[in-house]
This record gives C-alpha cells, structure tokens and sequence, in this order.
C-alpha cells in the first residue's frame, strides 16, 4: 500500500522534523516495511514502505538519482515498468535496483510531465527536479491512490491519509459536503468532508515552482478517450494482460474470490498457478447471503487453495468502527467492513491481494 507525506515552506523556514515524525507515524500501517525521510531545508519527504517489487534496501523510499538532483515518492504499482525500462536503457539510462520506483524516476526526468501519459498503474507521486527548481504532484487516471493537500499561503503540505493533518490543523468538518456524499456517496472536485483538505483530483497534476507557485492540470479524462469496438479475442487478451500485468510481485499474490462475475474471472486466467491462495467471507449465520458454495465450485474449477473467512453479524459492529478509521470518513458500502476482514487475515501470505 504505502504512504507518503511532503511538506514544503515556501517562506524558506526549515521544516521541522518532529512534525515529519508525528505525521509518518500516522501511517505506519500503511508501510511496515520501512521508513524514509529526506529534509532539504524549505522542503521534506517522507515514506512508509510496503515491499512489493525489489525488496533490498536500495529500493527503499524517497528515491533519488545517483547525483540527487532528482527526488521521488510514489504509492503505487507501475505495471509496464518493464517495458519502460527497456525504452530508458535505450536512451542511456542506467538501473540501480529492479524496481519499479527507479523506473518511475527516470521517466520522470526524459520525460517530464509526458511520462504520465506513459506508464500504466495506479499511483500518487511527488517528483522534484531541483535543476528547474520544479516539482511535479500527480494522482493516477482513476483516482485509485489517494492523495490529500492542505494549501496555505506560503505552505502546502500532501499526505496519502487525511489523520496526519491533525499535526498542522485541528480537522474540522466540512459542513456544505455532507448532503452531497451521502446523496452520491462520493464528493465531487478537489473537496473532502473536512474543511480545507483537498483532494487532487484523477489524472490531475500540480506543478508546483520552489517559490510556490502552483498551475494545475489534467493530463488524462476518460471523457476523451475515443473507444473502439473490440471482438470477444480481443477483449479476453486485454483482459488477460490487464490481469497479468498487476500480479507482478516479489512476494507473491493471492485472490479475493467472492464467486462472482470478476474474481471468477481472475481466477479464470491465472489457473495455471497451482500455488494460488484464495480468500473470501462466508456469513456463517445467514445462508441466504453466504457466497461460499460458489467460492468453493470456482475455487475447485480453477484449482485455487481456497481459505474461507468467516463472520458474522456479533463481528460486524467493530469491524465497522475500525473500517471507518482507515476509511476516515463514513462507510457507504456496507462491504467495507468485510473487505477490511479480508485483507487482514489474506496478508498472512501475501500482502498483495
């Protein structure tokens, strides 16, 4: 999962680290695997990293080229890190690590801005170019990383979580929001439910200069998009490079099979891994709703080592209340809840899921 935090003062003051401190301890759950920090004086990053791809230390985060003109923090997964890999080397690039960080970092600098347009994954990303003296903030097409700011007028200051802002400001409900979240169980633009935190929006980047100047834009809108009319061949190979792509890991992956439609699916194009574990709730105390039968028959099909979890309605209260906390803001879909139960006991062999 991972997390980032960047604080940057544009009044030259140095930022405090005791700040940075408290803030990354906020999300210490995102990232067990390590802690980074950078402080730069008027600017500083920090990480919690949750190894996925190259799991030595060298991977770890803020990221930066060996000459440090260039600095990177990224939540995410590149997908087709390693076709853009090739392309750099081309070019001249050099790799340290086989991460997909390093590759993200070096598409940034030959590529600027454009590099966005480049890569396929989900991500938040804070990239500094200290030769321009820029810094470009990006969020992925669909919005799938979060990405929170708080924007004063010699400060802004970007976080994956919306708790760590507690240690700059006391979190104040955004009264004018709450209709529209539970009307649309979504807030439209850059709002939250909580005053002046602001989100930035999909597939919008900020460039923001070191004497904290900001232009925002898109660089991608599904509404464009111009779509082609595909035959069922086509659709499947999509399908199953789509699919493929994202099991890239170094520690493995599991399923979440609930026996519906998609994770059947799933199931369907990665049988051929014997080793496959898969996860899914059983409602043991309300048959009419409980997905195991069908969880066991695509698990048998598909040859899945299948691991049910079971629940009950005794459970839901509190996996609700600890749901909410991470989801830090009310649950409208009454799902969260199990889905949160899922991942807890699926990354006992694999935090990918």
């Amino acid at each position: 999962m991972c997390g980032l935090i960047a604080i940057f003062n544009f009044n030259n003051l140095r930022v405090d680290n005791n700040i940075m401190e408290k803030m990354l301890l906020d999300i210490q759950h995102r990232g067990p695997d390590s802690k980074g920090l950078i402080n730069e004086g008027f600017y500083s990053l920090g990480f919690r990293r949750l190894s996925i791809i190259d799991l030595s230390d060298s991977a770890n985060q803020p990221f930066q080229d060996p000459s440090g003109k260039y600095q990177l923090i990224f939540n995410g997964e590149i997908y087709n890190y390693k076709i853009l890999r090739k392309i750099l080397k081309s070019k001249g690039f050099s790799f340290f690590t086989e991460s997909d960080t390093e590759v993200l970092l070096n598409s940034l600098i030959f590529w600027g801005e454009k590099a966005l347009n480049k890569i396929e994954g989900m991500f938040s990303l804070i990239f500094i170019n200290k030769i321009s003296r820029e810094i470009i903030v990006a969020r992925d097409p669909l919005g799938i990383k979060p990405l929170y700011y708080y924007e004063m007028k010699d400060r802004i200051i970007f976080s994956s979580e919306i708790k760590p802002f507690k240690h700059i400001k006391p979190l104040e409900l955004n009264e004018s929001k709450i209709y529209e979240y539970f009307k649309y169980k979504y807030i439209g633009g850059e709002h939250t439910l909580y005053r002046k935190i602001k989100k930035v929006k999909k597939g919008n980047l900020m460039k923001i200069s070191f004497d904290g100047k900001i232009k925002k834009k898109e660089f991608y809108s599904i509404n464009k998009e111009k779509f082609h009319n595909f035959d069922i061949k086509d659709l499947y190979h999509e399908l199953e490079h789509s699919i493929i792509s994202h099991t890239h890991s170094d520690v493995g992956y599991n399923l979440q099979l609930s026996g519906g439609l998609d994770s059947s699916i799933i199931a369907a194009v990665l049988k051929d891994n014997t080793k496959l574990n898969s996860y899914g709730i059983s409602l043991k105390d309300n048959e009419r709703f409980d997905e195991l039968i069908f969880q066991k028959a695509i698990s048998k099909k598909f040859n899945t080592n299948h691991l049910p979890i079971f629940s009950n309605a005794i459970d839901y209260p509190e996996l609700l209340m600890k749901a909410t906390f991470y989801f830090e803001q009310p649950i409208v879909h009454s799902g969260c809840p199990l889905i949160y139960l899922l991942t807890k006991y699926s990354k006992k062999t694999s935090p990918v899921c």
